[in-house]
């Protein structure tokens, strides 16, 4: 499905044609879990992990595809289910175009409170540059609750005037 030089172009010229790829992206992101060989040594032993012969992962840039074709035909279930996943291929990329492109707050901010951390606050960081104020304001006082205001304190710079003065992040000691 992908030329066989897909390896060798540039990032921008992979995600024009993923961009072309409409449709097509379900079966681009999805992959049956790798058969493993069993590789036997001069020894007789059987290696774990045999030696790989690259240093990308087998479907790396179908995986790439899938997702520009996703984000290009705004097909965000797909790109909402990478978000959820534990996987780490191109997490940037997934979080970026869903914090951009999901109309429904709410179900932003849910998304926000039940992924993983370190993946939460990618999502934060994307909702401030894609100037997301009321999902930022609706999971302020659950971030706060959960996590403290030195949690806080790294997102509010995206809130609305009007919701800071509220949380007096100048009284506390561990602040300043």
């Amino acid at each position: 499905m992908l030329p066989n030089d897909f390896d060798k172009w540039t990032y921008a010229k992979r995600a024009r044609f993923g961009a072309t790829l409409k449709g097509k992206a379900k079966e681009l992101t999805t992959h049956a879990p790798p058969a493993i060989p069993e590789v036997k040594t001069a020894e007789g032993f059987s290696e774990l992990l045999p030696a790989p012969s690259t240093n990308v992962s087998k479907h790396y840039h179908e995986h790439l595809a899938g997702l520009h074709s996703a984000a290009s035909s705004d097909d965000l279930k797909i790109l909402v289910e990478e978000v959820r996943s534990a996987s780490l291929f191109h997490k940037k990329l997934a979080v970026g175009v869903v914090a951009a492109k999901l109309k429904n707050d709410s179900e932003l901010a849910e998304l926000i409170r039940t992924v993983v951390p370190a993946v939460r606050l990618k999502l934060l960081h994307a909702c401030i540059e894609s100037r997301r104020v009321a999902v930022l304001e609706e999971v302020l006082p659950k971030l706060q609750e959960s996590y403290g205001l030195e949690y806080v304190a790294g997102i509010v710079h995206g809130c609305s005037s009007a919701v800071v003065p509220f949380h007096n992040f100048w009284s506390f000691n561990t602040l300043c």
